[in-house]
């Protein structure tokens, strides 16, 4: 390519630094001035803003990883109680069925235990009596 100018070449060059000066002088030094102190403004509070969301971001992660130890310990903890009252409900079931005689289905302990203990199965059953009857 020859880098030689043409009078094509000039006349583009010409032509386009024309533009640029209209362009140029058809904004005001204020308005430009104006501009650019609006864009610094923004700028500067975009900066602010990220640095505090940054902030707030490294605290949230603290404070989940905080919580989600915390969550982690009760959880075990919960587990823990649970096997704890399965053997515990185990053992009152074991010591029934000794007490009661044999197999212990749903009836047939409460049917054994109000053969046993009448008047206290009677208290028992009178105060577990739904209370949601209403009167017509």
């Amino acid at each position: 390519m020859d880098p030689s100018p043409t009078p094509s070449r000039m006349r583009e060059a010409s032509g386009a630094t024309a533009l640029a000066r209209r362009l140029v002088d058809s904004v005001s030094e204020e308005d430009l001035n104006a501009v650019l102190e609006q864009q610094q403004k923004t700028k500067e509070l975009v900066t602010k803003t990220t640095r505090q969301l940054e902030m707030f971001n490294t605290f949230s992660a603290s404070r989940f990883a905080e919580n989600q130890k915390r969550l982690e310990e009760a959880v075990g903890t919960l587990r823990d109680m649970k096997a704890d009252l399965d053997v515990v409900f185990r053992r009152i079931r074991l010591v029934f069925g000794v007490l009661l005689g044999g197999d212990v289905g749903g009836g047939a302990l409460k049917t054994k235990v109000a053969t046993l203990h009448p008047t206290e199965y009677a208290i028992v059953t009178k105060s577990e009596e739904p209370a949601d009857e209403e009167d017509d």
